[in-house]
């Protein structure tokens, strides 16, 4: 990612030479920006966007697969897939939450302790679920459908749902070009391509061309006019995120997140010490999980991809430690946190202010985590620059169930 930053300058250079050509409206934000915006600081702002197509997924034969995505997304609306048939995936991942639930933590009660975070844009993340006990999307798409506690119809329950439904019998057919099957040697295999299919729909997913991506687009334009239409008290909230505060460490690239594994004191629903052992465990579930990339049921098991798992060192630091959260769309998928601790940015920002109710992480824990001592206005700038990352919805046809048989 290259910048043409003498062009840029000098396009804005211009566009204040040329003051007077300009509406009286668009002249003093432009000015603004100017005085604002030095080389490092639109260096740093252009590596936060736009955001590029998916890193490919070799460990998923159908990744990109239509058929496969159109079974997926059926079977992603079922309520079947629950032993209670009242619950599908989209109990936890609601299209009109951004793809999550707005609650703290999921229902029924006792389905998790962990807070449901948007499954939009989920095909950019490395690792899956908070702890990053699953390295792909469909490997993660496994564990709700066989825990008894969130779907729990198990693989066998998937697979003769797939086998006694003509419909989703033939559509499976269509995506594998094989037909389903329930024996007791099949099944497995059945359940593993149907998890598939459903990663294939959620890696469409994807939600982009935010107000902050169109506005890094302009600038990296060298267009004055289009960046001066930014909001000012967002481009200062933006200026202090990958600035003074810091943000950009962790909520780093286009996803703004850095996809790694942080603790960060956020005492746990309820109080107490720290509980959940996050990452630590995470490594342990992987490596034992025969879903993984590099498991017997990776379409690519010796890719570099499915490898990565190998090379996972665990360590006393990593206890306690969850998974950045991407920040697109963050203004609509509150609660925050790995428990839904925080109900509002405007909490989470004073968490990160004061560091307030701080506790112990044990082991060594963050060592570059201190109170920003924000003021009231920097708060209020950052919030206003956090609600820009909001991103368009995918298509339509992507938001809600398949039509059902005539």
């Amino acid at each position: 990612m290259t910048l043409a930053l003498p062009f840029l300058f000098a396009a804005l250079a211009a566009q204040v030479a040329g003051a007077g050509d300009v509406a009286p409206k668009a002249a003093e934000p432009a000015r603004r920006l100017v005085d604002q915006l030095d080389a490092t600081q639109v260096q740093r702002i252009l590596r936060h966007g736009p955001l590029e197509p998916a890193p490919p997924d070799p460990t998923n034969r159908v990744a990109t697969s239509d058929a496969a995505a159109h079974l997926g997304q059926r079977l992603f609306y079922d309520t079947r897939l629950s032993l209670d048939g009242n619950h599908s995936c989209t109990s936890c991942h609601m299209t009109s939450r951004a793809f999550a639930d707005g609650l703290d933590l999921p229902v029924p009660a006792g389905a998790s302790e962990r807070h449901s975070p948007t499954i939009l844009n989920a095909v950019y993340q490395r690792w899956f679920f908070w702890d990053g006990r699953a390295d792909s999307l469909w490997s993660q798409a496994l564990q709700p459908i066989e825990n008894p506690r969130e779907l729990g119809i198990g693989r066998a329950g998937l697979a003769r749902l797939l086998v006694e439904d003509t419909r989703l019998a033939a559509e499976y057919r269509a995506a594998f070009d094989e037909a389903p099957s329930a024996a007791p040697e099949d099944s497995d295999r059945t359940a593993v391509n149907a998890a598939k299919a459903i990663a294939a729909y959620e890696a469409r997913l994807v939600s982009a061309d935010s107000a902050f991506d169109r506005f890094a687009a302009a600038l990296r334009a060298g267009d004055l006019d289009a960046a001066a239409r930014y909001p000012e008290d967002a481009l200062r909230g933006l200026l202090l995120f990958t600035g003074r505060a810091n943000c950009r460490s962790c909520h780093a690239g286009p996803l703004f997140s850095d996809g790694e594994f942080h603790t960060i004191g956020m005492p746990p629903k309820g109080g107490g010490k720290l509980r959940d052992s996050g990452r630590f465990r995470g490594i342990e579930l992987l490596r034992a999980d025969p879903f993984r990339g590099s498991g017997p049921w990776s379409d690519a098991p010796d890719s570099e991809r499915a490898r990565e798992v190998e090379s996972l060192v665990q360590s006393p630091e990593q206890w306690g430690q969850v998974r950045t959260p991407s920040l697109r769309n963050v203004a609509r998928t509150a609660p925050y946190m790995s428990q839904g601790q925080m109900a509002s940015l405007r909490d989470v920002l004073h968490y990160y202010s004061t560091l307030d109710g701080a506790v112990a992480a044990g082991h060594h824990g963050e060592q570059v985590l201190k109170p920003l001592a924000l003021s009231d206005g920097e708060r209020a700038d950052l919030e206003a620059f956090l609600r820009t990352l909001d991103g368009v919805d995918p298509p339509a046809a992507l938001m809600k169930p398949l039509p059902k048989a005539r």
